[in-house]
């Protein structure tokens, strides 16, 4: 658009819909012209008001200079000689030169002409005269008059005189009668001149001290109202935005997902709705706390604004859930590609408190109008895909009618899970964990399980996240321990020493009643506190340590058990390790699983087992699946080792069973070895 048809559009705009500081502005110079006007007016009356009261003063001085002239009440009533006309005629003209005055009369109370420079006038009458009566009533007057008429030629080139009446006295007091009335006639043209000069210079004066307070108050106006306009563009931003972030937010979001089904409607085109939500930021948000939760968020925004197109819509819905509005999706393919750019944006670590964050995130996707034609079920759709993503561990996932299924499920769980324990259908199994040096077990994990009425087995990886978002995982936890250190007396009194391991979760670490929860229950079963073993992960130590040490530390002055569960996927560190008072150390699955001769994996494992044996810790392998990788991981060191090569996890009678089963196959291993020797 060019400049001139962008100040056309501006001047459109103002024309149709006037600002109103524009209004203000109009407005209020109407008005204050208005007031100049009027002011002007009053203060030009006020200026012609002083110049007739100078003619009156004047017209008093002539009064007094012809009672001094001599002039006796009786000439006044009787009327004056022509002797007695000269003679006042040369006082006034010898006093009154100065005065530029143009003519001089005098009148008796009857109205008789006495005296006048128009010696023609002398004798004749004007009673009716108004000036004059009321000047015989003791009050002087001025007028200004036409003269056009007048029978004195000179006074007819004059054409407008300036007339002052005043009372003829003879002497003195305010109740002295008047006995006529002298009338002074001057020039109008110098008294016009001096109240036309007056009034330019007042109006000048006027204009610029008007103009000045109006520009005061416009600029104050106008400030006022800049700041009233910032104040409600912040309110209109701050209604439609995101306060932590500064993203649009679930309005703005839900206004802009409404235009763009409407314009798709009209156009044909595709478009996809995403819902993300971060991995791991109710444990950062439960550990570091609040503030550094937010920080977080805000990182997480600032690098979706970066990743995403100019034209796609980042919002914040609330917590850590992220809502993408993609427009002009063509092909699958292309909502792949957003997501893959947006997971490998938060790939890389975050930096808070000096520790180095991965969150990781899942997503969600669906597309217009392939799966929906209103924005409020694109939403939903969405919503089903990302937590499809989320309980299948793929990270991002396009919405599945299937998958709508599992939504209901998991909000129905959500509901059911409360009652569950009360109701029996919670279960405690147990995973051996076994000596790689004797063969016996030494030890169990405690994992629970849900036996649902309908649905049948629940695995923890469905409900236990669900309890974690909820106040639920309290009980849980406690539920599992109470019923893993009842089991752990039951088979210890059968003379199997064992002991048992129970897994927390980071809301668990950091609640205030878990030293006192785990004192209360190892006094109620009567197990030794060395027999109980709580498996912590470094996700949970690491995003607050001081928190974890001091925890870890109370839990280990009541001689429990500590282990650092899922070791090689957190954010361990040498020295945390090192300040951790902890017992042993859980190598993850995800390495043992990849064991092999070849692989970076048992490079991995072997470094694991070297520094947690040289840290003074027991070392566990996950994940044993066959009897190689238990031979290989015997040979690196590795002290324990779990997995479905020993046992599945199995519920109370059976794990009885496979202490005696597992201890039997170690005796006949080492008799054959003996016997080979």
């Amino acid at each position: 658009m060019t400049t001139r048809g962008r100040i056309a559009g501006w001047l459109g705009r103002g024309l149709r819909r006037p600002h109103l500081l524009v209004k203000f502005g109009a407005t209020s110079l109407l008005l204050f012209v208005g007031l100049g006007s009027v002011l002007g007016q009053v203060l030009q009356a006020s200026t012609e008001a002083r110049i007739l009261d100078s003619a009156l003063r004047e017209a008093q001085v002539v009064a007094r200079l012809g009672v001094q002239a001599g002039l006796t009440p009786d000439e006044v009533d009787d009327g004056l000689t022509d002797s007695r006309v000269d003679a006042l005629e040369r006082a006034f003209l010898v006093n009154l030169s100065a005065l530029d005055i143009l003519e001089v009369r005098i009148w008796n109370r009857d109205g008789r002409v006495l005296f006048a420079g128009d010696r023609t006038a002398i004798g004749t009458g004007q009673g009716g005269s108004a000036n004059l009566r009321r000047a015989l009533e003791g009050g002087a007057t001025a007028v200004i008059s036409d003269v056009r008429d007048a029978t004195d030629p000179f006074l007819r080139r004059q054409a407008v005189v300036l007339e002052a009446f005043t009372p003829l006295q003879f002497g003195s007091g305010p109740n002295v009668p008047a006995e006529g009335v002298i009338a002074v006639t001057l020039p109008y043209e110098p008294v016009a001149a001096a109240i036309n000069g007056d009034t330019r210079r007042l109006y000048a004066v006027l204009a610029v001290a008007l103009a000045v307070l109006w520009a005061v108050l416009f600029r104050f106006v106008a400030s006022a109202s800049a700041a009233l306009r910032r104040q409600s563009e912040a309110n209109q931003h701050q209604a439609l935005h995101d306060q932590l972030t500064g993203l649009p937010n679930r309005s703005l979001f839900a206004d802009r997902l409404d235009q763009a089904v409407a314009a798709a409607g009209r156009s044909g085109d595709r478009f996809a709705v995403m819902l993300m939500d971060l991995d791991r930021f109710k444990e950062v948000n439960d550990t570091l706390g609040h503030q550094h939760g937010d920080v977080l968020l805000a990182k997480v925004a600032e690098r979706l604004r970066d990743t995403l197109r100019s034209g796609d819509t980042v919002a914040r819905l609330g917590g850590d859930e992220f809502a993408f509005l993609l427009p002009a999706i063509g092909h699958d393919v292309d909502i792949d590609v957003v997501a893959a750019k947006i997971r490998d944006a938060l790939e890389r670590p975050f930096e808070i408190l000096g520790l180095p964050l991965e969150i990781g995130a899942s997503l969600g996707a669906a597309v217009f109008p392939d799966h929906a034609t209103s924005g409020i079920t694109l939403v939903q759709k969405a919503d089903v895909a990302m937590y499809a993503a989320k309980r299948e561990h793929r990270g991002f996932a396009v919405y599945d009618a299937a998958d709508d299924r599992h939504s209901r499920d998991r909000l129905a769980l959500a509901g059911e899970l409360r009652g569950a324990i009360d109701r029996g259908e919670l279960v405690v199994h147990y995973q051996p964990k076994v000596s790689l040096a004797s063969g016996r077990v030494t030890g169990a994990e405690a994992l629970v399980r849900w036996d649902h009425p309908v649905h049948g087995r629940i695995d923890p990886d469905v409900f236990v996240p669900i309890a974690e978002r909820s106040d639920l995982i309290g009980s849980l936890t406690e539920f599992v321990l109470d019923t893993a250190l009842r089991d752990c007396r039951r088979w210890n009194r059968m003379g199997a020493p064992v002991g048992v391991a129970v897994n927390l979760s980071v809301r668990n670490l950091h609640s205030g009643g878990l030293v006192e929860g785990v004192a209360r229950l190892l006094a109620h079963h009567g197990v030794p506190p060395g027999r109980l073993t709580l498996e912590i992960t470094e996700t949970m130590i690491a995003t607050n340590p001081l928190r974890a040490r001091e925890a870890v530390c109370d839990l280990r002055a009541l001689g429990v058990r500590l282990s650092i569960d899922d070791f090689g996927t957190g954010y361990s560190s040498l020295a945390m390790l090192r300040s951790m008072p902890v017992n042993e150390l859980k190598i993850d699955r995800s390495f043992v699983a990849d064991f092999g001769p070849s692989g970076d994996a048992e490079a991995i494992v072997g470094f694991s087992n070297e520094l947690g044996h040289r840290l003074g810790l027991a070392v566990v392998a996950e994940g044993v699946e066959d009897a190689d990788t238990a031979a290989a991981l015997a040979r690196l060191g590795c002290d324990l080792a779990q997995g479905y090569w020993y046992s599945r996890p199995v519920p109370f009678e059976a794990f009885v069973d496979r202490l005696a089963t597992i201890g039997r196959a170690a005796d006949r291993d080492r008799v054959t070895e003996a016997a080979q020797l």
